[in-house]
């Protein structure tokens, strides 16, 4: 789908890299992809939900900024659906 977050200089293989770093630490099944956004659900959570969610945020500010508002809602988000999304 070409995924990419040029308004932070990320590129689609940058995506790629990512999510397959993701997968390996705790699998995933696609949900869905766009020009500009990915979400799957996760078959493992993160031991540390929250160092994890700000590992997202730091990948890409605009799920926070542009969605929930906060790292910490990310998280609980994440906690009740295992859901990664940027």
């Amino acid at each position: 789908m070409g995924t990419n977050g040029w308004d932070y200089d990320i590129s689609p293989k940058m995506v790629i890299k990512r999510i397959e770093v993701w997968d390996e630490q705790y699998g995933r099944v696609l949900v869905g992809a766009g020009f500009d956004w990915f979400e799957a659900k996760l078959q493992r959570l993160p031991t540390d939900i929250m160092e994890f969610e700000n590992e997202v945020y730091e990948f890409c500010p605009d799920v926070v900024e542009q969605g929930t508002g906060s790292v910490k809602k990310l998280a609980n988000e994440m906690k009740d659906g295992k859901y990664l999304y940027f």
